[in-house]
């Protein structure tokens, strides 16, 4: 004999027609002013299906198939924007966003110029870096050669768009010191999604001397100076 199993929960049309709405990339990453493309797609079975790319941006349809499409964003200028991919199926409605991370490498990264130091005194070394973003993902790092001086990050920091940066860092003028390079670096580390980015300044020179060296010089050009008058006289 046969034994017949019926479902205790019927079947209805809706959960015949179960479908995903997808968009790739889903996580973008894409510099200020760049192009993207994105792929718009479904796995709705109806034959007749259709969906589309709804975003703030300037898009362009380069092609489409059964149940896809692709798109490309061109002079992506929004630091927030919103692109979504909806697909209907059986008169069920879905969409999926997209995630844009839009990024600027630092037009230039600066570090202020270093008067001769004199040994004992504290000085600002003050770097400088234009137009970052995201400046959440930045971060300023002050070299004296190899060694690390100072380290900054920007976690917290919270408006929209590219940044300037200003970094100040206090040092003490040592003998040590003297004729040493330093220079500014940032990175910019988008990773996972993205490259890590790195771009530094020119270096600067310290340069130290010591007050007593000041007073030497100022006595020994005193005597010189009267001794050569001494000698004209004469």
């Amino acid at each position: 004999y046969y034994t017949t199993h019926f479902s205790e929960y019927p079947i209805t049309g809706a959960e015949q027609h179960v479908f995903d709405v997808a968009i790739w990339p889903e996580n973008p990453v894409v510099e200020h002013g760049g192009s993207l493309w994105l792929n718009c797609s479904t796995s709705c079975q109806e034959a007749d299906a259709r969906g589309g790319l709804e975003t703030s941006l300037m898009k362009e349809k380069k092609d489409n198939g059964s149940h896809w499409a692709v798109f490309q964003l061109v002079n992506i200028t929004e630091w927030a924007s919103v692109t979504e991919c909806s697909f209907s199926c059986y008169g069920e409605h879905k969409s999926v966003q997209a995630n844009i991370m839009v990024y600027q490498i630092p037009e230039h990264v600066e570090l202020d110029s270093v008067p001769i130091m004199e040994t004992g005194k504290v000085y600002n070394l003050t770097c400088r870096v234009a137009s970052a973003a995201p400046v959440q993902l930045l971060t300023v790092t002050v070299y004296k050669g190899t060694k690390k001086l100072h380290v900054e990050t920007f976690e917290n920091h919270s408006a929209p768009g590219a940044s300037d940066i200003l970094v100040t860092f206090p040092i003490t003028a040592q003998q040590d010191n003297h004729m040493e390079e330093v220079t500014c670096h940032i990175a910019l580390d988008l990773r996972p999604r993205g490259q890590l980015l790195e771009k530094k300044s020119f270096s600067e020179v310290l340069k130290n001397f010591r007050g007593n060296d000041v007073i030497i010089l100022s006595v020994t050009y005193i005597f010189s100076f009267l001794f050569c008058f001494l000698q004209f006289k004469a």
